[in-house]
């Protein structure tokens, strides 16, 4: 996402840090590492394992299925998914619930609610791997983004880059059916490449790109195979020639 930084270098540099220091270093060295190409997640552990027991209590591992985030409950803290996956979950005051985002390492929950100084979070997230997180206290987050401007920085241009991802979802749910999106999405992946194709993504990252569930994509997958636009092997998408010209006469008769 951001300017590739050595997992090794950063490390180096955390040598020297002191204990009085601890959460708004590691803040800083989280967010400049997590959110930079080439990033390690055995770094947070190595870097919270340093500290007391508190500390060690920051760094999260989940099972999947497990919620780390609930509506409605204080916003105390921020929460940076550094493994794994999660789904983000809004529930309406007769209790339905629904899947709004699902998103993969690495990605920040809680901090819109925390920069704004909102009381509580407005959804909750859930685990849909096994993951691991660090919790850092909303004042110790807000402390090391005012007094250091590297973390204010990668705070602000992964705000930049949420925001964008967000614009991109809407415009994409604005000006096409899902299922159609995932078709051209399909369809474009195969360009170039010899046929039969076997889409090398998996659904998760598949879900993600195009901002929609993963229960909704197997659905729509479902669909475009009783079609006849793809064919699904041992849980892989294939696209052969046939698969391909049905798919290539459907993206050009949307395109009019």
């Amino acid at each position: 996402m951001f300017k590739k930084r050595g997992v090794l270098t950063v490390f180096s540099e955390m040598s020297g840090i002191g204990m009085s220091n601890f959460w708004q270093e590691r803040t800083r060295y989280i967010l400049t590492t997590a959110f930079s190409g080439g990033y390690d997640p055995r770094l947070a552990e190595r870097l919270f394992a340093s500290g007391g027991a508190e500390e060690r209590q920051a760094l999260i591992r989940l099972d999947k299925g497990e919620t780390f985030i609930h509506q409605g409950f204080d916003a105390d803290s921020v929460y940076i998914l550094l493994r794994g996956a999660a789904k983000v979950v809004v529930f309406s005051m007769e209790g339905n619930s629904a899947v709004v985002d699902v998103v993969r390492a690495p990605h920040c929950f809680g901090l819109p609610e925390v920069l704004q100084e909102l009381p509580v979070y407005s959804a909750s997230a859930q685990t849909t791997t096994g993951g691991l997180i660090a919790k850092i206290p909303s004042s110790e987050y807000l402390t090391a983004v005012a007094e250091d401007r590297e973390a204010a920085a990668v705070s602000l241009r992964y705000l930049a880059w949420l925001a964008k991802r967000n614009m991109d979802k809407l415009e994409l749910k604005a000006i096409a059916h899902p299922r159609d999106i995932l078709a051209r999405f399909l369809h474009q992946n195969c360009i170039g490449k010899p046929l039969p194709h076997v889409i090398k993504l998996t659904k998760g990252q598949i879900a993600e790109e195009l901002h929609i569930n993963l229960r909704t994509l197997y659905r729509y997958m479902t669909r475009l195979a009783d079609a006849g636009l793809i064919q699904i092997q041992h849980g892989k998408i294939v696209i052969d020639q046939s698969n391909y010209a049905l798919m290539s006469r459907l993206c050009k008769d949307d395109s009019r």
